[in-house]
């Protein structure tokens, strides 16, 4: 739904979409995305993505000790993450090209040479972010009026595979013909995503500055670029978890407080298993657990149950008739059943899922248990993230 009151500027977007995705494209055997863009100065180029050194020498955004318990849970769990788009601004051809070999595989990337076309860009993606934060919030809302969470984030994500040509991530040059980076991002201030700004030397102290002012997230000066190569698409990823905030603060609505004490205790572990099986997840309260998507377009769930609840699960499971064996399974903490995704997916009248359980903190406190949905219980097919450019 387009942002009311904006009807010109709305049409402005649905041709700019149409104008920067007729240059997505695959490079060589690898399934690589990128955009040729061309600036002032006609330059095109293209990211290939080789993954180097996540060693990490940089300075690094770090919360701030004003910002509240939910966005210090999101800094180990996003409770929404998803791949997307990184626009970088540098009017020296070779950064680009340099950028293009050390990006991951599958990275999305935009290059501009010059300023008035990437603010002009970004001016764009600010109606698209608003566009989608709307539809986020229908989600939490319809959530609120009592429908099934689980369904309803499978239909989102079957109705809007645009979501993945969001802008997570800028990078941003500081000394740009006529203007600074710091000036350009200024531009662009109600664009909500991480900003990073490449430096000289000489001008760190304008970046620290720019840093504690909350204009940038971070920081990198190029010089040591050559001394670690590999620290920049670290840096990347890190600031891209800023975009993820920003939809976390709409999640957060619809977990418990004591769901969010395990998530912050157990966050790092969950989300290394999430970045591992899925390219884009959500953590859900009702029920409680992980829905995720991989590359192929196939939903998963992660059940997760407290250890100290594994009676009520194994009453849950009682009331559809499941064996009294597997009964005693559950309440040991052995077995998990879906009891609970199959209703939400109207699957009730099957066989109840059964898988075995992962001790998530190898301490016998959150238990967890991974379930294929089948496509057949989907409430509309979803794309596989590699045809998100057609």
């Amino acid at each position: 739904m387009a942002c009311r009151g904006a009807s010109s500027d709305w049409h402005h977007f649905h041709a700019a979409v149409l104008f920067f995705g007729g240059y997505l494209s695959k490079f060589g055997g690898a399934r690589v995305h990128r955009m040729a863009v061309f600036g002032a100065r006609g330059v095109m180029l293209r990211a290939a993505g080789v993954l180097l050194s996540e060693r990490l020498r940089s300075p690094i955004c770090q919360p701030s000790a004003g910002q509240n318990s939910t966005r210090t849970m999101i800094a180990n769990l996003p409770l929404m993450h998803r791949p997307g788009v990184i626009v970088s601004l540098d009017d020296e051809p070779i950064f680009h090209r340099l950028l293009s070999r050390i990006l991951p595989a599958g990275s999305t990337v935009e290059f501009f040479n010059e300023p008035d076309s990437f603010v002009a860009r970004m001016q764009v993606e600010v109606f698209k972010q608003a566009e989608d934060l709307v539809h986020q919030s229908k989600l939490i809302e319809q959530w609120r009026q009592g429908e099934y969470l689980i369904p309803t984030v499978l239909r989102y994500w079957a109705e809007h595979p645009e979501r993945h040509a969001l802008v997570r991530t800028c990078l941003v040059d500081y000394m740009m013909p006529g203007t600074t980076g710091l000036d350009v991002l200024q531009s662009i201030s109600t664009w909500k995503g991480g900003r990073v700004l490449m430096t000289a030397h000489a001008d760190e102290q304008i970046a620290v500055t720019a840093f504690n002012e909350g204009l940038i997230d971070q920081f990198i000066p190029k010089q040591r670029l050559s001394a670690d190569i590999g620290a920049l698409p670290v840096l990347l990823g890190r600031a891209a978890s800023i975009s993820s905030s920003v939809y976390g603060s709409l999640w957060a609505a619809q977990i418990k407080p004591d769901q969010q004490d395990l998530l912050q205790a157990y966050g790092e572990k969950l989300a290394h298993f999430a970045r591992h099986h899925w390219v884009e997840y959500v953590v859900l309260g009702d029920p409680f657990g992980i829905l995720g998507l991989d590359a192929c377009g196939r939903a998963w769930w992660l059940q997760l149950e407290d250890s100290t609840h594994l009676g009520d699960l194994a009453e849950l499971a009682e009331s559809v008739e499941v064996p009294a064996a597997v009964l005693s399974e559950i309440r040991a903490g052995k077995q998990f059943a879906a009891v609970e995704l199959q209703d939400q997916l109207r699957a009730g009248s099957r066989e109840v899922q059964l898988a075995p359980t992962i001790d998530i903190g190898d301490d016998g406190i959150l238990l967890g248990a991974l379930f294929a949905i089948s496509p057949d219980d989907l409430p509309y097919p979803i794309p596989d993230f590699t045809s998100r450019e057609k």
